[in-house]
């Protein structure tokens, strides 16, 4: 997973408001990778963002883009 796509999914729970654990299974990742994400980038939250965070679909296609209708 690209640095990018982290920050995408952190987006997605911190600025969307939804649960690690939607997010987790919409996109088939591990609880315990995102909410290390999630605790990383709070520790860098000084850091400037790349822009808008994915929707669940978007998410989806970045990670099954053989799957993407």
């Amino acid at each position: 997973m690209t640095a990018a796509f982290k920050l995408q999914v952190v987006k997605m729970v911190q600025e969307q408001g939804l649960m690690v654990v939607q997010v987790c299974q919409e996109l088939k990742l591990g609880e315990t990778a995102v909410r290390r994400w999630l605790k990383v980038q709070g520790e860098q939250s000084g850091q400037a963002g790349i822009g808008k965070p994915l929707t669940l679909d978007q998410g989806r296609r970045y990670c099954y883009p053989s799957q993407a209708k």
